[in-house]
């Protein structure tokens, strides 16, 4: 029996905890492919994400303009690049939270492992609350699958925005989604399509250790 700290009235999120995957998730990965409108033109990203319980995430994302690193474990944060390694500041931290809770799988962890508060709103999707962020999320009722996710973001000039994530195409087995629309204030900003979702096969711990190469160097004036 899955724990969630919700109210009866937020049964769906019960529903929604014991809609996919095995009893216990205790890790996590999963590929995908990006289409990002960007005022350019089109950017294509491949990345691979990788968590196992309760505090470690690490996100690897390929551009053409080169790979990009993220990792997040305990108090330690940190990112490469093709300049070198980094600290991660605190928007930047907080940032790898709100990628790890947007996560479809990664969300579905949180509620089972009891860190979600959830409360209903007025007009209609339920309002989560997780290590200090707020999502609102709409499910559907019959079958418990996140069907919608909204959270505060920023698009890729750095400008705020809300961002609302809309998971479709479940696959018939798994339960899990294998296509995401983003949409910034409405307007769509990227297409991802999930490659493919592995539970409970543990990454290798050095995943998460920081890399012995040169640190960054800031940039001059």
């Amino acid at each position: 029996m899955y724990w969630v700290m919700a109210t009866a009235c937020c049964a769906v999120l019960e529903l929604f905890a014991a809609s996919a995957g095995p009893a216990k998730i205790e890790s996590f990965s999963y590929r995908t492919l990006s289409v990002v409108q960007t005022p350019s033109g089109e950017l294509t990203a491949v990345s691979q994400g990788y968590f196992v319980a309760p505090d470690a995430y690490r996100e690897d994302a390929t551009m053409s303009f080169g790979k990009i690193v993220t990792v997040r474990r305990g108090d330690e944060a940190w990112a490469a690049t093709p300049r070198g390694v980094s600290d991660l500041t605190p928007d930047q931290r907080k940032r790898t939270i709100e990628r790890l809770y947007r996560n479809y799988v990664g969300l579905l962890w949180a509620v089972r492992d009891g860190r979600v508060e959830a409360e209903e709103t007025p007009d209609g999707p339920l309002l989560l609350r997780v290590e200090g962020l707020e999502l609102r999320a709409s499910f559907d009722e019959a079958t418990g699958r996140l069907l919608e996710l909204s959270t505060p973001g920023a698009n890729i000039m750095g400008a705020p925005v809300t961002e609302k994530r809309v998971f479709s195409d479940f696959d018939a087995e798994t339960n899990l989604p294998k296509r995401i629309s983003v949409l910034h204030d409405e307007e769509p900003a990227a297409e991802i399509t999930i490659k493919s979702w592995t539970l409970n096969d543990s990454p290798a711990a050095e995943l998460f250790e920081r890399p012995d190469v040169p640190e960054e160097k800031e940039r001059d004036p």
